[in-house]
């Protein structure tokens, strides 16, 4: 961009001038017959420019200021390019720049002009810091004006002058924060705005909660209308939401009723992009603002809380478990949710009802045999994201997946919660830990065995694995989490073995998976796993020992092939490690874990006796032992 100085008699300034009497020297000609007075005001124009020229002290501003006139007249002919040109160059000044908003004001209400208006604009206010107070006001203003006008009429103006006050936004926050120091102007509100479209003033406020949070920590003026003015506006949009209660769901049509069932008028319903918009503000508020707002997010939170009730759309459902998983995932804001609500008395225990309504939620879920199964990680697609959408999404029925490292409060619960489909459908462990349905399972459960049902198993099974492999992005201690988990259900299951009922292997397949996905920190998971499991074969019930056996030996011969796939990871250390739980296998007295143990050890005689190392003498302890007892 070219600058031009304050003075005429610059070389850069008398190039410019010339430019501004060709531009004129145009404009006269275009308006000579259609706008006399046009043409009269660009000859006395090109006059003055003609003897500033030959001044070199004048002050350009000033002749700037006298030629603005025939500009703005001009704007009746629809030509803003002269105008245009000066604030390029930077030849106004702020008594200049409050002329030509007064212009575009006054053709913004006429309708003219839209696009070349926001243009203008748009330009005006990135290209100086000329345009402040009432004069930012009136060109905010401008700009809003059209998105409301052309909201129906003019997609791709409205989408401009959107974008435009979005870029207003941010400089006017920009500013904010640079003079955060200083003693800035009188407040200026936008007067003369009667209705902003929801959906679009909704994202101005998430832009500016997400990129100028500093404005808010540093200016008690800003604080202040968020308190009062932006949570107030947040609570009040919630209320059709809270109030609606939805009939029958149907689980193909979100918020869809049984046939003949009364629904509530169309007017009460939520409207799922405000609804979504207002969630995305309650997430960045809790996230960004809590310190500031205790008592405005305890609200929030329970709001988004209540969202997980049965007789809430599904859809807002769906919203609100996303709303919570962004918050579950960091620690930190779940440790400040215990301090501030759950460890004071009198306060509402924020933490348990989160725990609480994800359990439930996870536990109603499970409970309708029609449901699919889960929506996981690259599986589903976040709702919150969608801002491009009018209406909710078809959402199918079924368990969204809550685990997360985080969450390791409710591992007990979600592990049972798991465990409920697996067995209604009679799935049976396999080889690697996956579940799939056995004839046998599926003729004792005849009322699950429509034909279906039945067709959903493999993908059921499928998902359940990548549940438990995604166990792979865990930290550590959440890793221990899982495990333990895990771990405590198949005690469970053990002890129902014991009166020779049928038990539950799905813990241990389990177990066996998330080994199988950890491979890479065998030290963190190896000793967990494997200590369960050799209780595990020395459990009476033969199908319990069978499947402990199953787990160790497998895990055993993948991880001797994983880490000798990998020279760097081979230590003697870990070489012990790996076979170990296969020697301890000496201790068990059961005739079919023996034989199972020296199959496998037969196998890695056979296929990587010389990638042993160190474990051989591990490898001796068990051949010795046959001859012990043989």
């Amino acid at each position: 961009m070219a600058f031009v100085s304050a003075v005429t008699g610059d070389d850069s300034t008398k190039k410019f001038m010339d430019v501004l009497q060709n531009d004129f020297k145009n404009l006269s000609l275009e308006t000579k017959k259609k706008y006399p007075q046009i043409r009269e005001a660009c000859d006395e124009a090109i006059e003055k420019l003609s003897l500033a020229a030959n001044n070199p002290q004048a002050s350009l501003y000033g002749v700037v200021n006298q030629i603005l006139y025939p500009l703005v007249q001009g704007c009746e002919s629809k030509d803003v390019k002269i105008i245009k040109r000066l604030i390029a160059q930077q030849g106004i000044d702020a008594k200049g720049a409050r002329h030509i908003v007064d212009c575009l004001f006054n053709l913004g209400q006429a309708g003219v002009l839209e696009l070349k208006l926001l243009q203008t604009a748009a330009l005006l206010m990135t290209t100086s810091d000329l345009v402040h107070g009432d004069t930012l006001a009136r060109t905010m203003v401008l700009c809003m004006r059209m998105v409301v006008a052309t909201e129906t009429r003019d997609v791709s103006t409205a989408h401009a002058a959107a974008a435009t006050v979005r870029q207003l936004v941010a400089l006017v926050f920009e500013r904010a924060l640079a003079e955060a120091d200083v003693n800035g102007d009188a407040p200026n509100w936008l007067v003369g705005i009667s209705d902003v479209p929801k959906t679009f003033g909704l994202e101005l406020l998430d832009t500016v909660l997400t990129d100028f949070s500093p404005v808010f920590f540093k200016i008690s003026e800003f604080r202040f209308l968020l308190k009062e003015h932006v949570c107030a506006l947040i609570i009040r949009l919630f209320s059709p939401n809270v109030k609606y209660r939805a009939a029958f769901q149907s689980p193909h049509i979100p918020g869809g009723g049984a046939p003949g069932a009364a629904s509530p008028a169309a007017a009460e319903r939520p409207h799922f992009p405000v609804t979504m918009r207002l969630l995305r503000l309650v997430a960045i508020i809790l996230h960004k603002y809590h310190d500031l707002l205790v008592t405005e997010c305890e609200i929030f939170l329970s709001l988004t809380i209540k969202f997980l009730d049965p007789d809430k759309p599904l859809w807002q459902r769906a919203l609100a478990l996303e709303v919570l998983h962004k918050m579950t995932i960091q620690p930190d804001l779940l440790k400040s949710f215990c301090e501030c609500y759950d460890m004071r008395p009198h306060a509402t225990n924020i933490f348990q009802d989160i725990v609480n309504a994800l359990g439930a939620y996870v536990q109603r879920s499970t409970a309708v045999p029609q449901q699919a199964g889960f929506y996981w990680k690259g599986v589903w697609l976040p709702l919150i994201e969608m801002l491009d959408r009018t209406e909710a999404p078809s959402i199918q029925e079924g368990l969204q997946e809550l685990y997360d490292d985080s969450q390791n409060d409710t591992d007990d619960k979600e592990m049972n919660a798991n465990t409920r489909p697996v067995w209604i459908l009679g799935l049976k462990p396999s080889t690697g830990g996956s579940m799939k349905a056995s004839r046998a399972s599926a003729d004792a459960n005849a009322v699950m065995s429509t034909s279906a049902v039945m067709a959903d198993l493999p993908a059921l099974s499928a998902m359940l694995s990548r549940v438990f492999e995604a166990s792979r992005s865990l930290d550590d201690v959440a890793l221990h989490h899982l495990i333990d988990a895990l771990c405590k259900l198949s005690n469970e299951a053990m002890e129902l073995a014991y009166s020779n009922r049928e038990p539950s292997l799905f813990a241990v397949a389990k177990l066996l998976e998330t080994g199988l996905a950890n491979m890479h920190r065998i030290e963190v998971m190896w000793r967990p796993i494997m200590n369960h499991l050799l209780e595990v074969c020395q459990h009476p019930h033969i199908r319990m020992r069978e499947w402990g056996v199953e787990a160790i030996t497998y895990l055993v011969q993948a991880a001797f092939q994983y880490h000798h796939s990998n020279p760097a990871l081979v230590t003697e250390a870990r070489e012990r490690l790996i076979l170990e739980p296969l020697a301890e296998l000496c201790s068990v007295r059961h005739c079919d874990v023996r034989a199972r143990q020296l199959e496998c050890a037969a196998r890695l005689l056979h296929s990587r006796g010389e990638q042993l190392g160190a474990a051989w003498p591990l490898m001796m302890e068990i051949i010795s032992a046959i001859c012990d007892q043989h």
